[in-house]
């Protein structure tokens, strides 16, 4: 467990703290990259974790380094081959995004095919506002590729199940500790949906409700199609940060406070809310964020 008792920052001691860790992250992909490319036959990566453990910020960070390395790489979202949302946005309570269901494999197994015997293939791009999939672009592979697939959904069996006939290395990014904050333990799963409650809110026009009300399927779905088979994986990334519940705080908060009193959810945004008050005083500011930071995904 990560302790840090501040209950106020000078803005060099917040820089300090936010360089810190960003430095130990920075460590841990250096290291990974490192023997991720001592194997040279690598034609495929999964890249997988619970919802919010920073897979999109850490895939880019992926292609950046291998294609520092000499390499071509590109990153496809797994989220980007969901099937077409069948009910209205009103009604949007009834789509579980976390489930293999609502995924297309046929579809992907098809465009995986097509990306590794060098074929041009359409790639699709998915809009979780219209909840429509989409062809806006042309994929032209290369000899030398490494293709990234990232998404929660690729540690699931079904998924794993398509990669097999292909050399592929599979990494895995969670938040994998609790963190204590002037006694106050959040753990992994508080992170995460604290995380997802503002990433959710600014960038798939999510109300706080809508996040929560989906938050028992999603953790009920780690529990039985990620967690069992992540030891599978060949590499594994912790993206705690030290300094993250002093910044989400003003962002986290206002919606927490948003969430209507007669929602099923409203004790539970409360008690999380209750939760935040050991930061209050301590707050940092985002704009200490370096630019290339993982957190950036959920802060915008």
């Amino acid at each position: 467990m990560i302790t840090v008792n501040k209950t106020s920052f000078s803005r060099e001691e917040a820089a300090a703290l936010v360089a810190r860790s960003e430095a130990r992250f920075a460590d841990s992909m250096e290291t990974l990259i490192f023997h991720l490319l001592s194997h040279t036959d690598t034609e495929c990566v999964t890249l997988s974790g619970p919802t919010c453990s920073g897979k999109t910020t850490m895939a880019n960070k992926l292609t950046d380094s291998i294609t520092k390395a000499g390499k071509c790489a590109v990153v496809l979202s797994i989220d980007d081959f969901f099937k077409n949302r069948t009910v209205p946005k009103s009604t949007e309570h009834t789509v579980d995004y976390d489930s293999v269901s609502a995924i297309d494999l046929d579809y992907l197994a098809e465009c995986t095919r097509k990306m590794l015997r060098a074929e041009r293939t359409p790639l699709p791009r998915y809009d979780f506002v219209s909840g429509i999939r989409t062809e806006c672009a042309e994929y032209v592979p290369q000899p030398d590729d490494i293709i990234v697939f990232e998404g929660i959904q690729a540690v699931y069996p079904e998924v794993v199940a398509l990669f097999r006939a292909y050399p592929y290395k599979s990494i895995y990014i969670s938040v994998a500790e609790p963190i204590s904050v002037n006694g106050t333990v959040f753990t992994a799963e508080e992170i995460r949906l604290s995380r997802r409650l503002v990433r959710d809110f600014h960038f798939r026009s999510a109300s706080p409700d809508f996040t929560l009300h989906l938050w028992k399927g999603v953790r009920e779905n780690e529990e039985k199609n990620i967690y069992p088979y992540m030891g599978g994986c060949d590499y594994h990334i912790n993206s705690l940060m030290e300094y993250e519940p002093f910044m989400i705080a003003p962002y986290l908060i206002p919606l927490l406070e948003s969430v209507p009193i007669d929602s099923p959810y409203f004790t539970e945004a409360v008690q999380l809310r209750e939760k935040y008050r050991c930061v209050e005083g301590a707050e940092i500011p985002a704009d200490l964020l370096p630019e290339n930071s993982l957190y950036h995904e959920f802060l915008g």
